[in-house]
């Protein structure tokens, strides 16, 4: 953790590293590492270049939270915040994570994330879990789980969830 500017809170992570002692909130690293997750196995695109990537979580004084990361190599940095404070659930955040970081990856020339059948999906919060639906909306597969292959052990979890899971 770092202080930034207006006594907020600032904590930085390396993008595709384990997010081991901090003091950043449980429920945004966890939403930081399930779509990281996602996004090391389902992308396409500019997978070397995010390689270089920190993520940036920042809470200001009224507990608010911003997400964004600093860019490395030509790719620019973002930060978006002030729609969820630190105490949101873990499905709601997850979800916002991904979408947000969904959004600035749309910019990215080439770049789709997450695709099933060629269709990019979008997190939602369905039954307090945060899953990928596909445009039609049917819940494809939970947040940190698009890799998933319909003989493994989380494909039955989620089977018995109600999920379908994206053909691998």
């Amino acid at each position: 953790m770092i202080w930034g500017n207006d006594d907020d809170l600032v904590w930085e992570f390396p993008f595709f590293d384990a997010i081991t002692d901090t003091d950043a909130p449980l429920n945004w690293t966890s939403a930081l590492e399930a779509v990281t997750r996602d996004l090391s196995n389902t992308s396409v695109g500019h997978e070397a270049t995010l390689a270089h990537t920190s993520w940036e979580l920042r809470m200001d004084a009224d507990y608010v939270m911003s997400l964004g990361w600093i860019g490395r190599r030509g790719l620019s940095g973002f930060s978006v915040g002030g729609e969820l404070n630190v105490d949101s659930d873990n499905a709601e955040t997850t979800a916002w994570v991904a979408n947000t970081l969904q959004s600035v990856l749309e910019d990215l020339e080439y770049f789709r994330w997450p695709l099933q059948e060629r269709r990019v999906l979008r997190a939602k919060v369905r039954d307090s879990i945060a899953v990928w639906v596909d445009p039609a909306p049917i819940p494809s597969s939970h947040v940190s789980e698009n890799c998933a292959s319909r003989d493994s052990p989380r494909a039955e979890n989620a089977a018995q969830s109600g999920l379908l899971l994206p053909e691998v």
